[in-house]
């Protein structure tokens, strides 16, 4: 999982970088670039100081992938947590959608295309209206 290429600060198994908490100095030094976590086994990308990528995972290992813009959780293509396991989570602006919804047993109220460019369903869940974005994988469509 190490990153190919020596363009990275890599982070050991104590998790500090120059005696500091390691995600503080990326934060205090505003960094930008690629590490590599021992001490997670992750590969990690930062953009002044944030975890940010505009495209492809911001963190990865060999058991998932995480999506993150401005240190937010947010992906609007796919899940934003890829588990190994299957259990991914949909995220935008670190607001969580992680329930499939199967749009054929919910009362649909009304569908736009709402923020980010995406379409949103408006539906009637249980006792509530709720509002959904259609990120790919989230909806059921059968």
């Amino acid at each position: 999982m190490k990153p190919e290429n020596n363009n990275y600060v890599y982070v050991g198994r104590s998790g500090k970088v120059n005696g500091m908490n390691s995600y503080e100095w990326f934060m205090m030094v505003k960094y930008t670039g690629w590490v590599y976590n021992n001490k997670h086994k992750t590969k990690e990308y930062f953009v002044d100081g944030q975890f940010h990528k505009d495209n492809g995972p911001t963190i990865s290992s060999a058991k998932f992938k995480v999506w993150k813009k401005d240190g937010k959780l947010h992906r609007e293509d796919g899940p934003a947590v890829e588990r190994e396991n299957g259990n991914n989570s949909w995220y935008l602006d670190d607001v969580r959608y992680d329930k499939i919804i199967k749009l054929k047993e919910k009362c649909v109220l009304s569908e736009y295309k709402g923020k980010y460019g995406l379409v949103w369903y408006k539906i009637l869940d249980e006792d509530e209206i709720v509002e959904i974005p259609n990120i790919p994988g989230l909806i059921d469509f059968s």
